[in-house]
């Protein structure tokens, strides 16, 4: 094949990728919606529309959508019943947890198994395995496997590297080890970077250029997306907030710094801090929901001025307009919030017009975890897996 076929055929396959993505997020629910938002000719959406719903890809409704202009309605279209589905599987410190779901994020299976003082590589290996097994029954068309871990991970290496408060495991061949025994594409990144991806293709603030998305719980974790694109190095190291230091002087944090936001705010620190000065044997939800309590206010107003310190830090850099909060951050009431958002806008760089939203995850704790199944769609989307021997003549 020679380089101008090889280019068609690459811009064929990533026009199918994009307008399955446009029907699967929502954004587009019918041909000459498709042909709006793409640019492409009706004739070629119709084109690539029929072959998919000839794969079993897209299914047409019974519902009609009105026009702008004059003529018939057109036809809505929607992800098939018999469309491939996805994997995702998330590795937190305390539980496992997987999912099967279709193209458009809807969960059809979710398993999940608890993490305990004992775990070690095999058994983390083996509850893992088990999940999946549970939930890549026979008969069910899985095109990939997307995986959230704890960082830090490697996803260009596909290896989880050596999270902190892990049970000592390091050094996780992840992506290896999964393909080894399912045979299907997988696809490694840090929990909070799928997070972020999630919220950018099917949460409420999807397509938002710029987002910061913070993962507060065991650890503090964050996603970036910059002018579209998850940010990240060469190597596949994704950014984390949890070890920017707030103060040079302060808590000496396992990574070897002093001072780092994850000593001072990570959730089982906060709650060991809200139960020694309350003496309430409540739960980290039940204190961020608690009404009019003097002391949890204070220990959370001490949390939003620390977050809101590394938060300015990396927004300095990065310049994202909407920042979102995930994990345990979800359970925060919303005068927590609004103070967060006030000290951020007070105190970052460039001030003048630009507001800096602040946000919940659109997916509460889901986050990561669906993150994982999109991490393996974007690859769809992208035009590869599904299409990687598409050919249309009339394209």
């Amino acid at each position: 094949m020679d380089a101008r076929s090889r280019k068609r055929e690459e811009v064929r396959r990533e026009n199918r990728g994009l307008i399955l993505r446009l029907v699967a997020t929502g954004h587009c629910h019918s041909r000459p919606e498709i042909a709006e938002c793409t640019g492409l000719s009706r004739m070629s959406v119709t084109s690539i529309v029929s072959e998919m719903l000839e794969a079993g890809y897209l299914t047409e409704n019974h519902e009609q959508i009105p026009q702008k202009e004059r003529g018939r309605n057109a036809v809505s279209l929607s992800i098939s019943h018999r469309a491939p589905k996805l994997a995702g599987v998330l590795i937190s410190r305390n539980r496992i947890e997987g999912i099967c779901c279709d193209l458009s994020l809807h969960v059809l299976a979710r398993r999940a198994s608890i993490l305990g003082p004992s775990t070690t590589r095999e058994s983390l290996i083996r509850k893992i395995f088990e999940i999946l097994d549970d939930i890549l029954v026979p008969g069910c068309s899985v095109a990939a496997i997307g995986v959230s871990s704890v960082g830090p991970v490697s996803s260009t290496s596909g290896m989880i590297l050596k999270p902190f408060y892990f049970f000592n495991i390091h050094d996780v061949p992840i992506v290896r080890l999964l393909q080894d025994r399912y045979h299907i594409p997988v696809f490694l990144d840090h929990d909070n970077q799928n997070a972020v991806l999630a919220e950018y293709m099917y949460g409420k603030w999807r397509d938002t250029e710029d987002l910061l998305f913070l993962g507060v719980g065991d650890g503090i974790g964050s996603g970036i997306i910059s002018c579209g694109k998850r940010y990240e190095n060469t190597r596949g190291l994704p950014p984390e907030i949890g070890h920017v230091s707030i103060d040079m002087n302060g808590r000496l944090c396992p990574c070897g710094n002093r001072g780092c936001l994850e000593t001072y705010i990570r959730s089982e620190t906060v709650l060991n801090e809200l139960r020694s000065t309350t003496g309430l044997p409540l739960s980290y939800r039940q204190f961020a929901e608690l009404q009019d309590h003097p002391e949890v206010d204070r220990v959370f107003h001490a949390v939003m001025k620390r977050l809101a310190a590394g938060t300015i830090n990396v927004l300095n850099i990065v310049h994202c307009q909407t920042v979102i909060l995930g994990n345990d951050a979800s359970f925060w009431k919303e005068q927590y919030v609004r103070e967060l958002e006030q000290y951020v806008n007070r105190y970052q760089f460039i001030r003048e017009r630009n507001e800096i939203r602040i946000v919940k995850a659109s997916f509460g704790r889901d986050d990561a975890l669906l993150g994982a199944a999109a991490n393996a769609a974007e690859i769809i989307f992208r035009g590869n897996i599904l299409f990687d021997k598409a050919h249309d003549e009339n394209d």
